[in-house]
């Protein structure tokens, strides 16, 4: 993607999740939904995310699943999408028998959206196999510092790369790549193509940044230890990604 078809792409983004700042969400899907684009796609995810109902969350599952049926080359965007609106975790408040309010963490893992998010995800599987990719094996992985925050999990190579540019376009993409010497790196892990913010000396470190991360790139980000997750003499640096073994 050149310069300009990527403003374009960021321009269409935009316009999106400025109509649906105007509650105009309806509106906002079915623009999406009649000419699907990547950052269509992605403003959708982000909708359903940060301040949809639920019953917004499932139209966009709807439009969705509508916009693989038509062409399925938008099948591992739809599927990102779906994946980046999947809340584990929460913060609510809660007032307890003495009148005291406090901020507790809700767990969504079985919440009934995520539920049919994960059932949705294995339709499109079914319905549109995915073929597997070509890579170029290289001997030597990169060395990293044992700390990273996960940022994302994309279906393709392709939809982590898009992260990875969108992710370098924050205020605090740009810092921590210009001065701090941190590096996104893609990862695949589980079949799961996994964008990584690594390079962290200490748990501590990564923790200082990672209020920050979740609120300028993805609010689920989380912290990993590199030494378990993605061990040094398990991982295979591929042609765009590491590949780890364990």
């Amino acid at each position: 993607m050149n310069d300009n078809e990527q403003i374009k792409e960021i321009e269409k983004q935009t316009a999106i999740l400025t109509i649906s700042s105007l509650d105009n969400k309806d509106l906002a899907i079915d623009l999406v939904r009649i000419e699907p684009t990547k950052s269509g796609i992605k403003a959708l995810a982000d909708i359903g995310f940060h301040n949809a109902s639920e019953e917004i969350k499932l139209k966009i599952l709807k439009a969705l699943l509508e916009i693989v049926e038509q062409d399925k080359k938008w099948k591992d965007d739809a599927k990102a999408a779906i994946q980046n609106m999947m809340q584990k975790k929460q913060l609510v408040i809660q007032k307890n028998w003495k009148g005291e309010f406090r901020i507790v963490t809700e767990d969504l893992t079985n919440s009934n959206f995520n539920k049919i998010a994960e059932e949705l995800l294995n339709i499109l599987d079914e319905k549109f196999p995915t073929s597997p990719l070509t890579t170029t094996t290289t001997p030597t992985p990169t060395i990293l510092q044992n700390w990273a925050i996960v940022i994302g999990a994309d279906n393709s190579l392709e939809s982590a790369q898009w992260e990875v540019q969108e992710s370098q376009n924050t205020n605090i993409g740009k810092s921590l790549k210009n001065k701090q010497n941190k590096q996104i790196i893609i990862f695949k892990r589980g079949g799961w193509f996994r964008t990584v913010i690594t390079n962290f000396k200490t748990k501590d470190d990564a923790k200082n940044k990672l209020d920050e991360i979740q609120k300028q790139i993805r609010g689920s980000s989380y912290i990993v230890d590199l030494e378990s997750w993605c061990p040094q003499d398990k991982r295979i640096s591929k042609n765009g990604y590491e590949e780890c073994q364990n």
